[in-house]
């Protein structure tokens, strides 16, 4: 069980070594209920906890860069918009929805097999419900991922109709080593290299 913004989620861990490792650090520092998950023995002896502010650093650190977890959510977020808008135009059939989570929205767009987008409300509606898969996979609101985590881009040209040009165009170039097709051609996209 976690609260993510005063929203409760349940969650499910299938890997017993990290459930062993979860149980035991609700052990370090002590029994009470309402300490920190996150924690581990220092190497003083003591034992510390592990907050957003210790990952970003970390990230800024190793990157040597100002990014922060926010950026890799960011990033996320925007690739699997466009390569699920790609797969709304593309698609044949709706398997690849199965394993989207909060997928009813486009499952009931693609009852027919395929999902129109030839008009200005049905890529409104098609992009709604892509957006609420994205915000399914970070656990927030539409709103939220839309407003802060989706490039506005992307959604610009979904709405206007030049996405699937400009994705086409972004699918030509190499595939970028370390990043998955969808997330290069998504980087393309975004880039004047598209």
């Amino acid at each position: 069980e976690k609260v993510r913004n005063r929203k409760k989620w349940d969650l499910l861990v299938e890997d017993d070594n990290l459930v062993d490792l979860i149980e035991a650090s609700k052990k370090v520092g002590g029994k009470s209920k309402d300490q920190d998950l996150f924690r581990y023995d220092s190497d003083s002896g003591g034992d510390a906890d592990l907050k957003a502010e210790h990952i970003n650093q970390y990230i800024r650190d190793a990157s040597g860069h100002g990014y922060t977890a926010k950026n890799f959510r960011t990033w996320a977020a925007t690739w699997k918009t466009a390569a699920r808008f790609a797969k709304v135009i593309d698609a044949d059939g709706d398997e690849w929805i199965d394993g989207l989570k909060k997928n009813s929205a486009l499952k009931k767009l693609s009852a027919g097999g395929e999902i129109s987008t030839s008009t200005q409300k049905e890529r409104q509606k098609a992009a709604l419900a892509v957006i609420d898969t994205v915000a399914g996979d970070l656990g927030n609101t539409r709103t939220v991922c839309r407003s802060s985590y989706i490039h506005p881009t992307l959604l610009a040209d979904w709405e206007n109709e030049k996405f699937a040009e400009k994705w086409e165009a972004a699918g030509k170039n190499r595939k970028i080593a370390g990043l998955d097709r969808d997330e290069s051609s998504t980087l393309y996209y975004l880039s004047d290299d598209a």
